[in-house]
This record gives structure tokens, C-alpha cells and sequence, in this order.
């Protein structure tokens, strides 16, 4: 049940809060919150507001210390585990993600325009005067 008033609290702040009970178990009293949960709700890629409805705080206390370190972690953790699969399955053969990844890690970009400064080409219509 202190989940279900923290997401209504989370709803009255103005924050969306999707959370599935089968992600993650309640806690049962905010005492028992720790940094380390906080921090593997925010690997699990919850949001501030999900984090703070799943562990029955305000969303104030998780945005403060020593929860707010534990965010940034868990999310650092995620950025991780995210690149590395991604580059294993560009090199594993998906050449969208390949060509993504190139942009992005390579600074390789698309072939550019001959020259940026002419103008567009002309467009011509074709109209018969009979059908005016």
C-alpha cells in the first residue's frame, strides 16, 4: 500500500510514474531503503520519479544526497551495459547500428553537397492550357 500512495503522490507533483510490480518489490518502510537499491531501480533504467514511488520517498530525497550519487551510478551503469551491447551487435553484423555507431563513436558522417550555397534547382509544371 506505500507504493501505491507514493505514486499518487508522484501523480499530485505532476510526474508520470509507470511502474511494474514484477520490475521491482516494494519496500516495506523507508527505513529499509538503501543507496544500493536505489541505485539498481536506476540501472533497471527507472526514472527519478518511478525510483522514488517504488521506494516510497518523496522525490525530493531521491534528487538529495546519499540518493542522488546512487542515481547517477545506476544510470552509468546502464549507459554502460547499453554501449557495449550496442557495439556487439553492430559488430556482430547490424549495419544500421554499425553505421550509427560509426557516427557517433568516428565522427563519420553522410556524403555532404557538392555546394552548400547554390540555389535549389528550378522546378517546372507542365500545364495545358485547355485544362485551366
Amino acid at each position: 500500500m506505500a507504493g501505491n500512495k507514493a505514486r499518487k503522490q508522484a501523480a499530485v507533483d505532476g510526474e508520470h510514474v509507470a511502474v511494474k510490480p514484477r520490475d521491482i518489490l516494494p519496500a516495506t518502510a523507508a527505513a529499509e531503503v538503501s543507496p544500493a537499491r536505489v541505485e539498481k531501480l536506476a540501472a533497471i533504467g527507472l526514472s527519478d520519479a518511478e525510483i522514488a514511488a517504488a521506494c516510497a520517498l518523496p522525490l525530493r530525497q531521491i534528487k538529495s544526497r546519499p540518493f542522488a550519487a546512487a542515481v547517477r551510478q545506476g544510470r552509468g551503469q546502464l549507459a554502460v551495459r547499453l554501449r557495449a551491447r550496442a557495439l556487439q551487435e553492430a559488430l556482430d553484423g547490424n549495419a544500421t547500428l554499425l553505421k550509427h555507431l560509426g557516427q557517433e563513436l568516428l565522427e563519420q558522417v553522410d556524403k555532404r553537397p557538392a555546394a552548400q550555397n547554390q540555389p535549389p534547382p528550378k522546378a517546372y509544371i507542365n500545364v495545358r492550357m485547355e485544362d485551366v
